[in-house]
């Protein structure tokens, strides 16, 4: 918005930023299930065994994601549980110093997995909570003098998914090799099949806008009391 890049990616949060008088625009949608979740230890299947845990994750994460919207479903507030800042490590669920611990299913599953560790996953999907997430925004002064270029845009950046779902080894001997040997092949490769997956490439197109999830989406903030129920999903859009 300061003219510092012409195209953003975001979260579902950029409902948020509308609702600010944020001039942004939805342009394309990939996530269609937020990688977000709570991994816990196993003897906790429910959120309602979280009261009196510690819980390491993010303040935001639990104020502002369907994390929250799940433990409030559950009628789990802020007082319910202990909040440990998260180090980004798993280090501190393994050794049980935490009961759980936001991740993305995406990639910590794996790495747990191949350390033999059980445990359990809270996925706010499986409580019916629905969030996006990875969204190609611009600005509505970009979308209007530039129509055609956010277009191409768009069109370009689908086909880069769709190469990559298609090309998942070729992709990951690029990243690995030329920009960082941080995970193994393997856990990259895991990583590419869970990103496929919550693209719901069975039901959507790549990119493929759905107005009923940001109208879940919406409803998740209200529930949150972060927005107005009023909002107008239309307003979001790039029509």
């Amino acid at each position: 918005l300061n003219g510092k890049s012409t195209f953003g990616i975001s979260s579902s949060a950029l409902i948020l930023e509308k609702l600010n008088n944020k001039p942004v625009v939805l342009i394309a949608s990939y996530f269609k299930q937020n990688a977000l979740a709570l991994v816990t230890k196993p003897e906790i299947k429910s959120p309602n065994d979280l009261k009196n845990k510690k819980i390491m994750a993010l303040d935001w994460e639990m104020g502002h994601t369907s994390l929250g919207v799940m433990l409030k479903d559950f009628g789990i507030s802020k007082n319910d549980y202990d909040l440990v800042l998260h180090d980004y490590k798993i280090d501190k669920f393994i050794k049980g110093e935490v009961d759980a611990m936001s991740i993305f299913t995406t990639s910590q599953p794996y790495e747990l997995d191949k350390l033999g560790i059980d445990y359990n996953i809270l996925n706010p999907a499986n409580f019916g909570i629905y969030s996006y997430d990875v969204e190609l925004f611009t600005s509505e002064d970009i979308i209007n003098k530039y129509p055609k270029m956010v277009e191409d845009f768009v069109n370009a950046t689908n086909k880069g998914w769709e190469y990559a779902f298609k090309n998942k080894e070729e992709i990951v001997d690029l990243i690995y090799n030329k920009y960082s040997k941080r995970k193994t092949k393997e856990a990259l490769l895991y990583e590419a099949n869970q990103t496929e997956q919550i693209f719901k490439t069975n039901i959507f197109k790549i990119g493929a806008i759905a107005p009923e999830l940001i109208k879940l989406n919406a409803d998740m903030y209200a529930n949150l009391g972060l927005v107005d129920k009023k909002i107008k999903i239309a307003d979001l859009l790039d029509d």
